[in-house]
């Protein structure tokens, strides 16, 4: 496989969709930026804070 340019990925990305284009970014994120995908209870949370911002104001 030869190298891509950023152009190249990006029109990839637009023809992904979006489950495949998350697989992506997670696997990018991972790797190069030190992000693990966040834990089942992580998500729960931000699900919470997300529906109920009010309970989380000024925290």
């Amino acid at each position: 496989m030869s190298k891509m340019t950023a152009e190249e990925i990006l029109k990839a990305m637009e023809e992904m969709d979006n489950g495949e284009r998350i697989k992506l970014l997670t696997v990018l994120a991972v790797k190069h930026f030190g992000r693990k995908p966040p834990t089942i209870e992580e998500i729960a949370r931000l699900n919470y804070i997300a529906f109920y911002p009010e309970d989380f104001e000024g925290k």
